[in-house]
């Protein structure tokens, strides 16, 4: 899925286009920003998608999306982008956030709270809340 997600995010899958996206991310999100990791990106031969395939999620009755305002492995435009295009999803942003993963994986009681309700009980949250990352 990561790769997936990745790569077909990309306007361009080409060496030089990985070099300026580590660049890039290595000042904007300094704490862990650099892509190296997608680096097997210069070789997909996908299309990138504009969007989420919409073919079943006008089925989808609950998607619940958790994301870091500076996630460097699923950046927020992306996901927010994402997340306009599925009508039913709702999402969860923890601003402040420089990680990939935020439920469960740190101490926000807010994320931690939402994500919880949702799998325990069903709960959905508001269309779209923030959670604030704790100093």
């Amino acid at each position: 899925m990561r790769s997936t997600v990745l790569c077909n995010d990309s306007v361009s899958a080409d060496d030089a286009f990985w070099t300026e996206q580590e660049n890039q991310y290595a000042i904007q999100y300094p704490v862990c920003g650099s892509f190296f990791p997608a680096r097997h990106c210069a070789e997909w031969r996908g299309q990138p998608l504009d969007g989420v395939p919409r073919r079943r999620l006008a089925q989808v009755d609950r998607l619940f999306m958790v994301q870091a305002e500076y996630d460097d492995q699923t950046p927020a435009a992306g996901a927010i982008k994402a997340f306009r295009s599925v009508p039913a999803a709702h999402m969860t942003l923890l601003k402040g956030a420089y990680r990939h993963g935020v439920s469960f994986s740190g101490a926000n009681g807010c994320v931690n709270k939402s994500v919880g309700d949702f799998l325990a009980y069903g709960r959905k949250p508001d269309r779209f809340s923030i959670c604030y990352e704790s100093p």
